[in-house]
């Protein structure tokens, strides 16, 4: 009687192994890596919908157009190819057929066929996952949770926000920016201004700093490489350390020629803070009075939305989640 999600929480309870987790079979930072025990609910239902379970073969699930490709075809479940009683069943042909049964009596929620408002723009504050937009199964009640958390790919807490309450807030940050702009403009740019250039000290600073570490580094390499070829020539080391060793300092030295460019770019950042900064005007002047958000709304004023955690006691919501809004050209004012 157990719902897909309910199973996948007990597999995790009793710390059975995924199957990626199991087979070894999972990228860096994915959910098997994190945890080995998460269970999704689309993975048990893959696993209930296998004839294989009760003694069937199944080909021609899927093709490739050609061999010289890496493209895999889906097969519609129709043009399966399924021999029956190939091999020793595990599970009761009849509990099988049950189990199809109740999954093709399973309730989905209708498909969100608009673009979510704020999608793209809201990031978990405390883990940096991008959020994403669920209803309920009535397509009700549409909020927003961390990736992390649903996903499992990062120790979270869900981050719940309405889109009703997120909507209030971020009209409220947005009103209040403008208002400011229009009630002294020139005050305002000034504001902005000073801001970037206090920024910009700081990381030019830290850059300075960084780009000794690098050219200190880079020289400590040279030498090593230098000396590597001396060992190798009076036959200190073996060919294999040679090889190994070289390349190793070589991979170092690429990095560091790339970090070392990327910190030479101040001046492309305040290019992009003049072009930024001019887009947010543009978008404030041509704003009338602002009743709702809209999608060239956001597009004009805000970079990025990031949410924090409501406060919680006893395991109840007590303060509902909190947003800080970053906009294009000027980032955080508060």
């Amino acid at each position: 009687g157990y719902g897909l999600s309910k199973i996948a929480h007990h597999l995790e309870s009793e710390q059975i192994l995924s199957p990626s987790a199991y087979f070894g079979r999972f990228r860096e930072g994915s959910a098997a890596a994190v945890n080995p025990y998460h269970w999704s609910p689309q993975t048990i239902a893959n696993i209930l919908s296998k004839p294989e379970y009760c003694g069937d073969t199944v080909n021609f699930r899927t093709e490739k157009p050609s061999y010289k490709s890496k493209r895999i075809l889906k097969h519609d479940p129709k043009d399966y190819k399924i021999f029956r009683n190939t091999q020793d069943a595990i599970i009761d042909r009849d509990v099988f057929e049950r189990a199809q049964e109740k999954l093709a009596q399973r309730k989905r929620v209708p498909a969100i066929k608009e673009k979510p408002l704020y999608s793209g723009y809201l990031i978990c504050h405390d883990c940096g996952c991008r959020m994403y937009l669920t209803r309920t199964r009535t397509g009700t009640n549409p909020h927003y949770v961390c990736g992390g958390y649903r996903k499992a790919i990062r120790i979270c807490t869900a981050h719940y926000i309405r889109e009703e309450s997120l909507t209030e807030q971020v009209l409220s940050e947005i009103r209040s920016i403008v208002e400011d702009y229009k009630k002294n403009p020139k005050a305002f740019t000034k504001k902005i201004q000073n801001k970037f250039q206090s920024e910009c000290s700081v990381n030019e600073k830290k850059a300075e700093k960084r780009l000794s570490e690098i050219m200190e580094r880079l020289a400590e390499i040279e030498m090593f490489i230098q000396k590597l070829y001396e060992d190798k020539v009076k036959g200190n080391i073996s060919q294999e350390v040679f090889a190994n060793l070289t390349k190793k300092y070589t991979d170092e030295k690429t990095g560091l020629f790339a970090e070392r460019e990327m910190l030479k770019c101040g001046e492309n950042e305040k290019k992009q803070f003049v072009k930024k900064f001019n887009q947010f005007v543009a978008a404030v002047e041509s704003i009338g009075s602002i009743v709702e958000v809209t999608p060239d709304l956001l597009r004009g004023l805000i970079d990025k939305i990031e949410v924090y955690e409501g406060v919680k006691e006893e395991g109840k919501r007590r303060e509902p989640a909190k947003i800080k809004v970053y906009f294009i050209g000027i980032g955080d004012l508060s």
